[in-house]
Parts: structure tokens; C-alpha cells; sequence
């Protein structure tokens, strides 16, 4: 995976059509995955601590990714489900206010939906302190 440059908190924006509420987004130069955060606190900007998270986890994605497989591994017979082949990260969602980090991935064999693996990561300056709590699965 590419190193990808961190985007400024002002190029976030929220979906055409969407008023308060909805997770502010943006697509890194470089990066084929969308990464959202939440709204603020009632101040029409991203949550600027789920901000600073994203900054942190973007180095860490193919870490992330890498133990999103090994989780789903566990709980899914991947060979005898049919994943084989590339996995891409498609979507990131960074929550500081719950702790969370969500990562949406599909397989290169899979033409039918995405798995996403939720993480919980308390303390962003250990990796040891980050861990998969869910599972879901989305078909398209």
C-alpha cells in the first residue's frame, strides 16, 4: 500500500444534500478507500479528536488490514468461501468519541459484497492496545 499523505481537516466535506448530523468525508490523494469521520459537537466541522485519529491510523491501515483478515479468518473458512486473491480497503472510519475504527474491505474474488471489521483502539500510541471487536457483512 502506498504511503498516503494525510488530507487537512478542511478537505473533509459532508455528502451533497446532507445537513448536520452525517460523517464527514474525503478521498486521500493516492488512495483508492474513503475516510470518514463524524460530525462535531454541534459546530458544523469533522469531531477534530476523530481527526487526529485518522492521522494516526493512516500508517497503520495495512496493519489494520492484516489483522482484519487474520479476525475474519476465524470466524470465516476464506478458502472455502471463495476469498482468495487482493484485498483492498475501501472505506475507513475513524470514531474517536467511541474508541472505534471501522475498515471496510473486499476481495478481489468477491463480487457481491464487503466485509467491514470493526477495531478497538484505546490508546493510539500502542498498537497492542488495538483489537477487533465485529464483524458485518454488506452485499452490494
Amino acid at each position: 500500500m502506498p504511503e498516503i499523505r494525510p488530507p487537512a481537516m478542511d478537505d473533509f466535506q459532508q455528502p451533497p444534500g446532507t445537513w448536520y448530523g452525517p460523517d464527514w468525508e474525503v478521498d486521500p490523494d493516492g488512495a483508492a478507500y474513503t475516510l470518514r469521520i463524524p460530525d462535531g459537537d454541534g459546530d458544523w466541522m469533522p469531531h477534530a479528536p476523530s481527526y487526529e485519529m485518522a492521522v494516526r491510523v493512516l500508517p497503520e491501515l495495512e496493519w489494520l488490514k492484516e489483522k482484519g483478515i487474520e479476525y475474519l479468518g476465524g470466524k470465516v473458512d476464506l478458502d472455502r468461501a471463495g476469498y482468495r486473491g487482493t484485498v483492498e480497503i475501501v472505506d475507513v472510519h475513524c470514531d474517536q468519541r467511541r474508541q472505534r475504527i471501522t475498515v471496510e474491505m473486499e476481495w478481489e474474488s468477491q463480487l457481491y459484497g464487503a466485509w467491514t471489521v470493526v477495531f478497538s483502539w484505546r490508546d493510539l500510541s500502542e498498537r497492542n492496545s488495538c483489537w477487533p471487536v465485529g464483524l458485518s457483512f454488506r452485499t452490494r
